[in-house]
């Protein structure tokens, strides 16, 4: 817990360059293990994912030098509303006291006054597992509220998976890179128009993901239609850091998506069965996924399915900014 006297010693600054990797590493990884978020990292994905266009800012909170809070604002783009997503840890011995509150009004602060279009509403938005009920109390008194529930599911990759079919003229390949991808964001966009809280997703997004070290190519599954468009995809992300800390070995279902048109086809079980068959030859134990609880296509039921069944559940926050 931070005390009075902590408080006076308490600063904080932006992240400056390469030599704040690894404390932060440290803090984030040391909160996913107390707390199970599965989000353990490394210095060379952190370095990626702070690098990424989306990031507004990342401030970090030091006592003596040592680092015990940090937070990345992201910018979601939408047409609507101007979206920050904010993420955040604070260090177990540092909670229930000032810091968070901190990094809250650092975070309304920063967004309320982000040199972005003035006629769009402001929303700040954040998540937190169920479990971390002192976290979600805090947001609570802070002005957020719950606006939607996400399921994190799991399937043990002992068991047999279901036959993969796909109908006659489509074919299953792994994306080709650069090359691909406009077709891949113009797939994702119209896969996900029609989602809660949609945010478009860019080419210079997708190009930066390319650059991440635990991106590969094999990973990133396409079902393309007869004539040439993507109709469908699977995207898997298996967490080296995570894994490591946890002793497990987990892949996830990051992406899984079928384009507007092409639904009610088959193809998003055909493509959700390639990705659990490429986990089982990378010798994963367990499949992971996240699903809306309350996802307009169903998807809930299709993971069912194939032997999915609900690990947790994770809240969406909302805190509307004048």
């Amino acid at each position: 817990m931070t005390t009075s006297d902590e408080m006076t010693k308490l600063t904080a600054r932006p992240y400056s360059n390469e030599n704040d990797l690894q404390p932060v590493v440290d803090l984030i990884n040391c909160c996913s293990a107390l707390d199970k978020l599965g989000t353990a990292t490394s210095p060379a994905s952190l370095k990626v994912e702070f690098e990424a266009p989306e990031v507004d800012s990342v401030q970090l909170w030091e006592i003596e030098g040592k680092l015990v809070g940090m937070a990345a604002l992201m910018e979601l783009k939408a047409e609507e509303a101007l979206d920050g997503y904010l993420n955040y840890y604070v260090h177990p011995e540092h909670r229930q006291g000032h810091l968070e509150k901190q990094i809250l009004e650092w975070a309304e602060a920063r967004w309320t006054k982000a040199d972005k279009p003035q006629k769009l509403k402001r929303n700040l938005l954040t998540s937190a597992k169920t479990e971390q009920t002192a976290k979600i109390n805090s947001l609570e008194r802070h002005g957020f509220t719950v606006i939607r529930y996400f399921l994190v599911m799991e399937r043990s990759l002992s068991e047999a998976l279901p036959a993969l079919a796909l109908p006659e003229g489509f074919q299953l390949r792994q994306v080709s890179g650069e090359a691909d991808a406009e077709r891949w964001v113009a797939m994702f966009n119209q896969s996900f128009v029609d989602h809660f809280n949609f945010h478009p997703m860019t080419v210079e997004n997708y190009l930066h993901e390319l650059n991440n070290p635990e991106y590969f190519a094999e990973n990133d599954l396409v079902v393309v239609a007869p004539g040439g468009e993507f109709a469908a995809f699977c995207y898997l992300h298996v967490p080296e850091a995570e894994n490591v800390q946890s002793r497990c070995r987990e892949g996830w279902i990051d992406l899984l998506g079928t384009r507007r048109g092409y639904r009610k086809m088959g193809l998003g079980k055909a493509a959700l069965l390639a990705g659990l068959r490429r986990l089982q030859a990378l010798d994963m134990e367990t499949a992971l996924l996240s699903v809306d609880a309350d996802s307009p296509t169903g998807a809930t039921r299709l993971y069912e399915s194939v032997g999915f069944a609900k690990r947790s559940t994770r809240l969406r926050l909302r805190k509307s900014i004048s």
